[in-house]
Parts: C-alpha cells; structure tokens; sequence
C-alpha cells in the first residue's frame, strides 16, 4: 500500500501520525518568524515620525527667532541715523497720502527733527491741502496723517510687525 504524506503545520507536530495522540501540548502556537520583523519595523517607523515631529519643531523655533532677530536688526539699523530717519518719513508719508484722497485736506504730524526734510518732499509740494505739523509724542521717523478727523499711523515697529508676520505665513502659518 503506498503511503501518503501529508504536510502538517508546526503546531501540529505534537501529534503522532501513528495513534493520534498527543504526545506534548502546547500552551500557544509557535511564533511565526516575521512577527519580530514587523515589530521592529513598527518600532522603527515610530522612532522616524517622532525625529520627523522634533525636527519640525525645532525648524519652527528656528524660523520664529531667526524672523525675530531680523526684525531686531533691521530695527537697531533704522532707528537712529538720521538720514534713514528723513527718508522713511517721507516713504511713510508717500504710502499713508496714496491711500488716502487726493481731494481732501490733510494734516501731517512728525518729529521736530524731520519736519524740514518732510517739507522738502516734492509729492508733498504737489498737495496744496497739507499741512505738516511738529509733533514729539510721535516718534523720529514715524508719522501720523490726519484726514477729516481720521488718522493713520506709519511707524517702523508696525511696518517690522508686518514684515514679520509675512515672514512667518510664508514660512509656514502664522506663530
């Protein structure tokens, strides 16, 4: 007669072929050998995520205290020369009356030490309807234009917020 084999799984192999009895229980089936594969590579890919998750972060402290120190910078190197000082009021004054009506009557408030530069300003003598006025609660280089009761402040620090702001959307959201 002849004889058959038929495979048998590994957690079969206690069985004897001849009786069918059980020669040996086992309490659990043997371990398949990719599990301590799979579970590394979970391991692994865990361990990457949270290199990536530090990594991010620390990009994003970067990116704030790099935007920061920058604006610090261009702050220290705007803020006491007083040439830089004439023609950031002017480029104030330029921005403030283009957003503002050519028509109407406009009132300009600057620091004693910028008035003369201000008046010397070529778009200014265009506008017949503006006045420049001495202000010292208004810092050196910032201004203030007054239209019919309303106002509108250019200074350095909300120019700098501005520019920081930008800096830090484009870098990837708002901080």
């Amino acid at each position: 007669m002849p004889t058959i084999q038929i495979p048998f799984p590994k957690n079969l192999s206690t069985v004897s072929t001849t009786t069918g009895h059980v020669t040996q229980i086992q309490a659990e089936p043997a371990k398949n050998p990719f599990d301590d594969v799979v579970n590394s590579i979970d391991v692994m890919t865990a361990a990457i995520a949270e290199l990536q998750q530090s990594r991010k972060e620390q990009f994003e402290q970067i990116e704030a205290k790099l935007i920061s120190t920058a604006c610090q910078i261009a702050r220290e190197a705007l803020g006491d020369d007083h040439e830089l000082i004439a023609t950031r009021v002017k480029h104030f004054t330029d921005c403030l009356l283009s957003e503002l009506q050519s028509s109407k009557d406009a009132v300009i408030f600057v620091h004693p030490t910028v008035v003369n530069a201000l008046a010397e300003n070529e778009t200014l003598r265009q506008h017949d309807a503006i006045d420049i006025v001495s202000d010292t609660t208004v810092q050196p280089g910032d201004c203030r234009v007054e239209i019919e009761g309303k106002g509108l402040l250019a200074s350095l620090d909300a120019f700098l917020d501005a520019a920081s702001l930008r800096l830090r959307q484009e870098a990837g959201g708002i901080r």
